[in-house]
């Protein structure tokens, strides 16, 4: 109201000294317009002078104003200090996360949008290398691996990134974005070289136990088939018998097959990340094709699967992982599937690259099991998947060689209507 009253006051006061001049020679209204034209050129100075101020930077203080241009001051001076109380505030809650922040074990980097180096705490400095000089440089001009540049393209916030420090190849730094905003990211780094030795050491074991069992079960076999072949079925305790120790051996031995290939998928250094044109060059649909409609292949009855190939692109990858991956997304359809249902296979082109699928017409699967069944050894049904024969490690399996494809298994169910396993390659694979 005060900025009204001001602006009425003022502009009534330029035209009762046009009435008094027209008392005097006449002609009203050419003395009101000559002062409202007066006005407006001081208005237009007054706004030339706040523009000058606003270039310069100099919003505290008034200048020797009145009228209408005290009160546009004043609302500017409020806001002024608004704007440093609030500057002010936000630099003790900047200044509190640098101080806590630089006493975290973790590296952590801010970057902005570029990607480059704003800040980094004191661990930064130890487990990265990273110095004064790379403030405003990028952060891969200082930590250049594929893997986080990889990352860094992806952002993806539920993904994490284990590396080696470029200051100590004897130290595991893993990678995350833990804050992600329009101006600024924090990169954290923490050192799981610990947690690496005992996941490394819980590999070993396992590669080496599975090996060691291989010539036991070999053995054991051999005896079991011999058995088989010289009962004469005079008893049908030991002819059972026998077809259980051959069942169970076998299981075993898928098993133990399974546990190695899972070693070795898990042992695969980050410094031997191979160039993709070394890798193979794999038709899929001619893979495909040989799984689901020869004779030697999955089902040699020709009549569950429904094979769709719309694409005819190869991949570069290890031939004999990916057709793993293949048999065990399609065995995994079949078994958990009705007999007389159906299962649809695709191989098509998408957007982001090509796109591999197996759509069963089974029970479904509950959507809480989801994120745990590339987990090795879980199941949703314990009881159906023995009878089944499965090992428990067929997803497992998957997910560590999709990852290695730069792929990723992605799992739809809904219960009661079937599950949908799909994957897709990035075009960079594509050949």
């Amino acid at each position: 109201m005060s900025f009204w009253v001001s602006a009425i006051v003022e502009l009534l006061a330029y035209l009762l000294i046009a009435a008094l001049f027209s008392l005097m020679w006449g002609h009203f209204f050419i003395w009101a317009f000559g002062a409202l034209l007066i006005l407006l050129c001081h208005q237009f100075w007054q706004l030339s002078i706040l523009v000058k101020r606003l270039d310069a930077y100099k919003i505290k203080g008034m200048p020797n104003s009145k009228g209408v241009w005290y009160w546009v001051y004043f609302y500017l001076g409020k806001v002024h200090q608004r704007h440093r109380q609030t500057k002010k505030r936000l630099g003790n809650l900047l200044n509190q996360f640098y101080k806590s922040t630089a006493t975290l074990p973790d590296a952590a980097i801010v970057l902005n949008l570029d990607d480059e180096i704003e800040w980094f705490n004191d661990s930064a400095r130890e487990l990265i290398g990273l110095k004064k000089k790379n403030l405003g440089a990028h952060v891969l001009s200082v930590v250049n691996h594929p893997l986080l540049v990889n990352y860094l393209s992806t952002r993806d916030l539920s993904e994490t990134v284990v590396i080696t420090s470029p200051v100590n190849k004897g130290i595991f730094l893993e990678f995350r974005f833990l804050v992600h905003n329009n101006d600024l990211r924090l990169l954290l780094a923490q050192n799981v070289t610990k947690l690496k030795k005992v996941e490394d050491v819980r590999r070993d074991f396992i590669a080496n136990v599975s090996h060691e069992l291989r010539t036991p079960l070999t053995v054991i076999k051999g005896y079991v088939e011999t058995l088989q072949d010289t009962d004469d079925g005079a008893s049908t305790f030991l002819t059972d018998s026998f077809s259980r120790m051959a069942q169970q051996t076998s299981r075993m031995e898928g098993l133990v097959e399974d546990l190695l290939l899972l070693a070795r998928l898990e042992c695969k250094p980050d410094e031997d990340i191979e160039s993709l044109e070394l890798l193979d060059s794999i038709d899929v649909s001619e893979v495909l094709a040989r799984l689901c409609l020869s004779g030697d292949g999955i089902d040699t009855l020709h009549s569950r699967l429904n094979l769709s190939l719309q694409s005819g692109l190869k991949i570069r990858g290890k031939a004999k992982d990916l057709e793993s991956v293949f048999t065990n997304m399609i065995v995994n359809a079949m078994k958990y599937s009705d007999e007389d249902s159906k299962i649809d296979i695709s191989w098509k082109v998408v957007s982001s690259g090509v796109k591999f699928e197996v759509q069963d017409y089974g029970d479904g699967i509950a959507e809480e099991h989801i994120p745990r069944l590339t987990e090795r050894f879980y199941r949703v049904d314990v009881g159906r998947s023995r009878e089944k024969g499965g090992t428990g490690l067929g997803l497992a399996i998957v997910k560590h060689v999709l990852a290695n494809h730069d792929s990723k298994l992605i799992i739809t169910s809904k219960v009661g209507e079937g599950s949908r396993f799909s994957c897709i390659f990035p075009r960079s694979r594509c050949c």
